[in-house]
């Protein structure tokens, strides 16, 4: 979104202002120039679905690969590699089931596939939505308002 504001007569009304900058892996100094592991345009250290980078033997897991930036995520990407490799175990990122959290108060989440995804697949599935008003958290502090 591009936005042009020429007067403060024509900025909207508002109380606060968010800049999201997004984000990029912190690839840059490991020297990554000098192994055969690759990285994409972004600096993300490419792999295939069980965390292999383009080097034998050498795992990508965490914010590094672009495959999600949450602390659990990179946690699962440990769970997927340790089960290949002590195991034997096939786990891939392709298997894992999506969780997204929004940081602000109250708290955001949600698992599984957005409603687009689910009908991009054409597979049946049982969607719910938890009104705000049955939020503990929400009701305590007066702020229901949303699904």
């Amino acid at each position: 979104m591009n936005t042009t504001i020429r007067s403060a007569d024509e900025f909207p009304p508002h109380s606060h202002l968010l800049i999201a900058t997004g984000r990029r892996p912190n690839t840059d100094d490991l020297g990554l120039d000098r192994t055969t592991i690759a990285c994409d345009k972004h600096g993300y250290i490419q792999v295939d679905d069980e965390l292999r980078t383009t080097a034998p033997g050498v795992w990508a897991i965490g914010d590094c690969n672009g495959k999600g930036a949450f602390t659990h995520t990179s946690y699962n990407d440990y769970e997927i590699v340790a089960a290949n490799l002590l195991d034997h175990d096939h786990r891939r990122v392709s298997d894992r089931i999506t969780a997204y959290n929004l940081y602000i108060d109250p708290p955001l989440g949600r698992a599984g596939m957005t409603d687009h995804e689910i009908e991009r697949t054409g597979r049946k599935v049982l969607s719910a939505k938890r009104q705000m008003t049955r939020v503990g958290r929400a009701v305590e502090k007066g702020e229901t308002q949303g699904s």
